[in-house]
Order: structure tokens, then C-alpha cells, then sequence
């Protein structure tokens, strides 16, 4: 007997104000209908949060990332379970390199010195590093110029490409914007990533 597929999931879960939130997707949504379901609903979260990032300086904003906080304080929803002393140590790490990071000139720099510095800390994983570079670098004028892949957005591109591009090997390293279908050229790399993590189980065989 074959397995049976897994169903896709009729709703999808959005962080608001640092809260889950679960937010129906009607069924056999194609892929305009689940980027324009994104603007509408979703894009403004990941705005507000790093819209706050920009109005800080940059210590703070460091301080404030390291700890895995959004900028009005909360802790990120997606990594509520990574452990307190493992954050404590790798704000101290980064804190001694401020200097050097803030003078970072571009995303792919600033991502992979915070990598650098956090990678022999354990329990603190790529999509950390990711959302500290991205926050932080918001507070200094840089912007991510490529889809940054980890975790649940890794996940979602894998889906996505399966039915667009099956022939593409969708790796954990930034791609640029081009790369994806053209339903997503309205968005920006920052967003793209956060769009592919929100809707990735619905991206399997998502229609065009």
C-alpha cells in the first residue's frame, strides 16, 4: 500500500505583535493568489518590526537582536525555544566585535561575520544568524540583495521549485531574486525569505 499524501494545511500561522496568529488560505490558492494574501496580510509584520529596527542606533540594535528580541521587546516567535544563556554569550561576542560589524558595507559581509561569531556557540542556528544580520544591518542602512535560505524558507523554495524548476537544487546559500517565479519580483529579498517561511507547506505544488 502506497503512503497517503499529507494534506495540505488550511491555514497558516503569522507572527503579530510577537503572537501566533493562525490565518486561513482558501484551497488550490495558486501562487499570485498566496503573494498577494502575503501584501495584504502578512508583509506589514516583518515592515513595522524592522521599521523599528532603523529607528535605532546601532548598539542598541545590536543588543536588542543578539537576544533574539523584536524591536518592541518580545521575543522572536520562531526562536522562543533557543536557550537564554546561549543568547547571553552570543550578545557578549558580538557585542566585542560592534565595531567591525558596524563597519560592514554590504549584507553578505555583515551575515558572514555574525555567522563567524556565532557558529561555535551551540543551539544557535543558521536562522538566528540570519535574523540578527537582518536586523541589525536595517539599523545601519543595509539591506539584504539575495533570498537568504534556511530553515522554513529553505522548506518552502524546495516546494516551490519542485513543480517550477524540478531540475534546480535549491541549496541552504543566498539566491538572487531573479531565480524565482515572477509572481514574487513584487517583493524584496527580505521579504521573499519571510513569504517562502509563512507559506511553505503550501508551496508543494502550488499552481501558477
Amino acid at each position: 500500500m502506497k503512503p497517503r499524501k499529507r494534506a495540505k494545511p488550511n491555514s497558516i500561522r503569522i507572527t503579530v505583535n510577537s503572537n501566533i496568529q493562525k490565518l486561513e488560505v482558501p484551497r488550490n490558492s495558486t501562487l499570485r493568489h498566496l503573494v498577494e494574501m502575503y501584501q495584504i496580510l502578512c508583509r506589514h509584520n516583518l515592515r513595522e518590526n524592522l521599521e523599528g529596527f532603523k529607528r535605532m542606533d546601532f548598539s542598541k540594535a545590536l543588543e536588542t537582536a543578539a537576544m533574539a528580541n523584536e524591536s518592541n521587546g518580545k521575543r522572536m516567535a520562531h526562536l522562543h525555544r533557543a536557550p537564554k544563556d546561549k543568547l547571553e554569550t552570543a550578545k557578549v561576542e558580538l557585542t566585542k566585535k560592534a565595531k567591525e560589524l558596524a563597519r560592514c558595507k554590504n549584507f553578505d559581509d555583515l551575515f558572514s561575520k555574525v555567522e563567524k561569531i556565532v557558529q561555535p556557540i551551540k543551539k544557535l542556528k543558521k536562522m538566528y544568524v540570519y535574523d540578527v544580520a537582518l536586523r541589525i544591518g536595517v539599523s545601519n542602512g543595509i539591506w539584504p540583495g539575495k533570498v537568504y535560505l534556511q530553515c522554513g524558507a529553505l522548506t518552502g523554495a524546495r516546494n516551490l521549485f519542485k513543480t517550477w524548476k524540478p531540475d534546480e537544487k535549491v541549496k541552504p546559500a543566498p539566491f538572487d531574486n531573479s531565480v524565482f517565479p515572477g509572481e514574487l519580483h513584487c517583493l524584496n529579498a527580505a521579504e521573499i525569505e519571510d513569504f517562502l517561511c509563512i507559506f511553505e507547506e503550501h508551496l508543494n505544488g502550488v499552481r501558477r
